[in-house]
């Protein structure tokens, strides 16, 4: 059954389907990775097109997965009322179900949009970079961004000449998520209505009353492994959750990282945060975030962290935040790119919080371009940043002045055209890889020591 995005049935489909469960690795099939774009790639792009005023249009290709081309030698039987005594079928192209279907559909799209002028972002291998346009993929589903509808136009053309498609016009819903465009403030909010709805008619609290806060203060965070929740699907809901956090609500991001911890063996109390989570969102559906504005585009970097937060372990956690907006102050419109929380080791290595923020993001603010900026909320660390007499420890771990918000000059990186935007992406990319590496080295010295 196919479900438009008002959740209504839209037509119905049947599918033939390959038994893939019975390849042999090595054999019937090899390479089966096929990646698709992030949420933070979408953010990304629909930021862009609010702020210059770039056409977005979507397309739906028909059973992508029968476009790629088969490299092995692969048989089936038939179905049921096409079968032939003595007979199989041998494959010409992919099939729904085979494990190299999905690669084999992404590597076909690439060629075809190679032939059209992009090229595969080294940032995101979801994205796609042409002349004035961006193209993301999300397996069949593709969104188009360009600087002219004429442009957008072409492309479109081209790609259903070359695919059997659906061209869905401009875009309003993509992956479950609604994009109300404001052309003259040159913003676009985005939020999952829709998407809420069905969660909590999936968990049977349609019907339950709202909370303000998604946590309680004071919630301890504690596992028994004797009072195990079984009983509940607690996993399909925090799966829910993370898609919900990920995309859109940035507010619950926090809470869903904590029940995640636990979905190995939740207890009462986990099943109890995640209700009320549910009570929350309940209440506050059509809240979204809003991306884009007419101010220059500035990317910021924001941390925090705390010391030995977990009461099990004594481990800490740091987290940290990627803004583009185009205003010096966090209440103005804003794309969120990535976030990520992490624990830290298998106990507290650093010091004090101020070594928790000053030390882990050391990596990420090397690799900013420049100009950026990167800002924390801990004075020891700006103070630390700003002063000569540094820790003993700081300077065995490599530390050097750097540019925070709290500088008297802050300096702006702006993305001026497409070319770009692969740059920016790359750039964050970046700065979470050097971030983990950073922090697993510090760890791994004070461990031998």
């Amino acid at each position: 059954v196919k479900y438009d995005q008002d959740g209504n049935i839209q037509r119905f489909k049947a599918r033939l389907v390959a038994k893939g469960f019975k390849q042999v690795a090595g054999i019937d099939f090899g390479e089966t990775f096929a990646p698709v774009a992030e949420q933070s790639t979408l953010r990304l792009l629909w930021t862009l097109a609010a702020k210059r005023d770039w056409e977005v249009e979507n397309i739906d290709i028909k059973t992508g997965f029968l476009n790629g081309d088969l490299d092995e030698e692969i048989y089936m039987d038939m179905p049921p009322g096409f079968q032939v005594d003595g007979k199989v079928w041998k494959l010409k192209k992919t099939l729904y179900g085979l494990k190299q279907a999905p690669r084999a559909w992404h590597i076909k799209l690439t060629d075809v949009l190679e032939k059209l002028g992009f090229r595969c972002s080294t940032a995101d291998p979801g994205l796609y970079v042409g002349e004035d346009m961006l193209l993301m993929v999300y397996v069949d589903d593709l969104l188009l961004c360009g600087n002219g509808r004429s442009k957008v136009e072409n492309v479109k053309q081209s790609l259903l000449t070359t695919f059997e498609g659906r061209d869905l016009g401009p875009t309003d819903h993509f992956l479950g998520i609604k994009m109300e465009r404001d052309r003259t403030g040159k913003t676009v909010f985005l939020s999952q209505e829709t998407y809420v709805n069905n969660v909590l008619e999936r968990f049977r609290m349609a019907d339950c009353y709202s909370v303000s806060t998604p946590l309680e203060p004071g919630t301890k965070w504690t596992s028994d492994a004797s009072a195990t929740e079984s009983n509940f699907p607690y996993q399909e809901l925090v799966g829910c959750l993370m898609y919900l956090a990920v995309s859109t609500r940035p507010d619950i991001a926090y809470v869903t990282n904590r029940l995640a911890r636990y979905v190995s063996a939740p207890t009462g109390n986990h099943v109890a945060v995640a209700k009320r989570v549910l009570k929350y969102v309940h209440g506050t559906k059509a809240v979204g975030i809003l991306l884009g504005d007419s101010s220059p585009s500035l990317l910021e970097g924001y941390c925090d962290a705390n010391y030995g937060g977990c009461e099990e372990t004594r481990r800490s956690t740091t987290g940290y935040v990627f803004t583009l907006h185009g205003r010096e102050s966090v209440e103005a419109a804003q794309a969120l790119v990535p976030r990520r929380s992490n624990p830290l080791g298998t106990t507290t290595e650093f010091r004090s919080s101020t070594f928790e923020e000053y030390g882990a993001p050391v990596g990420p603010r090397r690799a900013m371009p420049s100009p950026a900026v990167f800002d924390t909320d801990e004075e020891g660390s700006r103070f630390t940043e700003r002063s000569s007499a540094v820790d003993e420890a700081a300077i065995e771990w490599g530390y050097s002045p750097l540019i925070l918000a709290c500088n008297t000059q802050l300096r702006r990186w702006q993305p001026t055209n497409v070319s770009k935007v692969n740059t920016l992406l790359l750039t964050i990319r970046e700065l979470e890889k050097l971030w983990m590496k950073k922090i697993i080295k510090i760890l791994k010295r004070h461990k031998q020591l």
